[in-house]
């Protein structure tokens, strides 16, 4: 896995032969407004399943949640971004997510 941040902002990818996913999370204590999610690069292929959107955000969440737990409270998420395109399982989001919170948020 790669890891990048800028001040609030975290990404992380993962590529492994030919699975691939993206994510991209904002964390911000100052932003009050509803979490926004964002499905960002290029649309899936004909015949490629997209992504579904409630099922990705679901696991993201969860991730969050069990980090939050390992590592104490955390910033607020305000921003969810990912690839609709990228390789299936959405379950893969959790693991993901959980791993950005540990990286940079980890007390």
């Amino acid at each position: 896995m790669q890891f990048h941040r800028v001040n609030n902002t975290c990404r992380v990818s993962r590529i492994t032969g030919p699975t691939h996913n993206f994510l991209e999370l904002e964390l911000d204590e100052a932003i009050q407004s509803p979490l926004f999610v964002e499905q960002v690069g290029p649309p899936p292929e004909t015949g490629q399943e997209r992504l579904d959107q409630e099922v990705v955000v679901e696991h993201i969440l969860g991730g969050i949640l069990e980090a939050s737990r390992a590592y104490g409270p955390l910033p607020r998420l305000s921003r969810i971004r990912y690839v609709a395109s990228d390789s299936k399982p959405e379950a893969v989001y959790h693991a993901l997510a959980f791993a950005l919170i540990e990286r940079y948020f980890r007390t």
